[in-house]
């Protein structure tokens, strides 16, 4: 017995170092994720409701721990950050399409011809929970 009992209390002693780094593994917390909209003209309004579809998945999945099932509280909250999230994202893309659609109205833009586009943008667009 006397030697079980220091082979116990080694097995616990590393049992309990590893949990920690298996608990950070298993919920990572992401902050910002990039979506790719190079595909998308944001002045076709199909386009511009796909980026907002993006954003939306983007938001939530920034929002909300998916690794595990959540109770109607943590869903709220997840769902509640998500739509900030979102509106952030928009207003600081602040493109002029994305936004009429965002606030549910349906604008039309018309660019004249040779006229430079003052909404250009990377072809990729951070969500970032703020």
């Amino acid at each position: 017995m006397s030697r079980t009992v220091p082979l116990l209390c080694a097995a616990l002693l590393v049992a309990a170092a590893a949990t920690p780094s298996f608990a950070q593994n298993r919920n990572p917390t992401r902050e910002t994720e990039r979506i790719y909209i190079g595909d998308l003209d944001l002045y076709e309004p199909k386009d511009a409701e796909e980026l907002l579809t993006r954003i939306d998945a983007a938001a939530y999945r920034v929002c909300s721990d998916e690794d595990r099932p959540q109770n109607a509280l943590e869903r709220r909250v997840s769902a509640e950050c998500g739509d900030e999230t979102a509106d952030n994202t928009v207003n600081d893309l602040n493109h002029p399409m994305v936004n009429a659609l965002h606030q549910g109205l349906s604008p039309e833009v018309i660019i004249e011809e040779g006229s430079a586009d003052p909404y250009a943008h990377e072809p990729y667009l951070d969500v970032q929970k703020k």
